[in-house]
């Protein structure tokens, strides 16, 4: 092979290898290029859902929401913002300006409306709150923020929020927390209430005045701090109504013979129960104490335990037989100066008919009757038979304890 022939095939061979080349590159570039157009349709589908969701979620919210750009023009809003302002279906609102025309006549106080906007717009501030009242009655909160992008502002965001509902509930609230404290202030009773965690919410003036502690002092404080309480005999601690009735979710009672330890150590006789308070869902939000003093009743009480010893005395150890019977007719009672008369033991005696121990029938029979007319018997001989056979003639004075109509004793 002459050197021609040699030059001539190796410029053959090298245009072949640059035709590899170049079909390999331009090979290569329709695969990138694929590649390339596969994940832009990908991230555009993406972008279509993320639209989609955003759009969806636009239209869903409970508030009306209006987007405006940075010159004021209007960019969307949503359907719940149509039907909160009442826009019209034909008409097209371009410009936040126009939308404030038609707006602005729902509003109460229309002129103070538009210059707020306004006032926006031109100080732009990064969010605003405001509350407005319209005409028809309804209250409404709108909300306002800047759109960013790249740290420059491009928009703002409206939310418009209708509150009405709400803040009837938040006044009929108040009306009822006033009225509940207007209550406690004037009911007779001690009455401290707690929140879920045992600590005092509040406490009415008989409270303050039993337990030595001021509303503002005991606020926040756990209510064994401010109700201190003790077993009037074993002086132990006892463990508050309250605390029950939060821990079970019911009412509960005092025990007997408990005392206020107040403030300053005072010991006051008390009774009391503790109920929860519950929410709407019946959820324990916490607990009501009502309590009160029994200084007096507690003397009354001992009075009348001291006369009932006395009189349980008096009866027992009279000289003279004495008995008490039921309108039936039926012993409730007798003493030892009539048992050892007749001779009976009490169980013999007491819970028989008196018919069964008087001689003459008839006798008695008159004296029931007569006593359960209202008479007053005194001196009525009669004949009464003792255990052992024998016969007493005895006096007989009678008359009737009477309750309420009724024939006691």
């Amino acid at each position: 092979m002459n050197d021609d022939q040699k030059e001539d095939q190796l410029l053959r061979s090298v245009t072949l290898q640059n035709a590899k080349a170049v079909f390999l590159a331009r090979q290569r570039a329709e695969e990138e290029l694929v590649r390339t157009k596969e994940a832009l349709e990908q991230r555009t589908k993406e972008l279509a859902q993320l639209v989609a969701t955003l759009r969806a979620t636009f239209e869903s919210a409970t508030d009306g929401i209006l987007v405006t750009d940075g010159t004021g023009r209007i960019t969307g809003f949503n359907s719940k913002f149509v039907e909160m302002w009442k826009l019209p279906p034909s008409a097209e609102f371009r410009e936040h300006r126009q939308l404030l025309e038609w707006t602005s006549r729902h509003v109460s106080d229309a002129a103070q409306f538009v210059e707020r906007t306004q006032e926006i717009y031109r100080s732009s501030p990064e969010n605003s709150y405001d509350l407005l009242q319209l005409a028809d009655g309804r209250i409404v909160e709108r909300f306002s923020c800047v759109q960013s992008l790249n740290e420059e502002n491009v928009g703002r965001v409206w939310s418009f929020r209708d509150i009405t509902e709400r803040r009837q509930a938040e006044d009929s609230l108040r009306k009822q927390s006033e009225q509940l404290r207007v209550t406690l202030a004037s009911i007779g009773d001690a009455v401290i209430t707690t929140d879920v965690h045992g600590n005092v919410v509040s406490l009415n003036g008989p409270a303050t005045d039993l337990t030595g502690w001021q509303a503002g002092e005991a606020a926040g404080r756990p209510l064994a701090d401010i109700f201190r309480i003790i077993n009037e005999e074993t002086r132990q601690p006892v463990e508050s109504p309250a605390d029950v009735a939060l821990k079970e979710g019911r009412v509960i009672g005092l025990a007997n013979h408990t005392l206020l330890v107040a403030k300053d150590g005072t010991e006051i006789p008390i009774d009391d129960s503790a109920a929860p308070i519950r929410d709407d869902q019946g959820g324990v939000r916490g607990t009501v104490l009502i309590f009160r003093g029994i200084v007096e009743r507690k003397r009354i009480e001992n009075a009348l335990r001291q006369n009932e010893r006395e009189l349980s005395d008096f009866f027992e150890n009279a000289s003279v037989g004495l008995h008490w019977v039921g309108s039936d007719g039926i012993i409730l009672r007798a003493n030892r100066a009539e048992l050892e008369l007749l001779g009976y033991q009490r169980e013999e005696y007491v819970g028989r008919h008196i018919a069964d121990f008087h001689v003459d029938q008839d006798i008695i029979a008159d004296i029931l009757r007569r006593l359960a007319t209202g008479e007053v018997i005194s001196d009525y001989e009669a004949r009464m038979r003792c255990k052992d056979g024998s016969i007493k003639h005895v006096l007989i004075d009678s008359s009737v304890l009477w309750r309420d109509g009724e024939f006691i004793h």
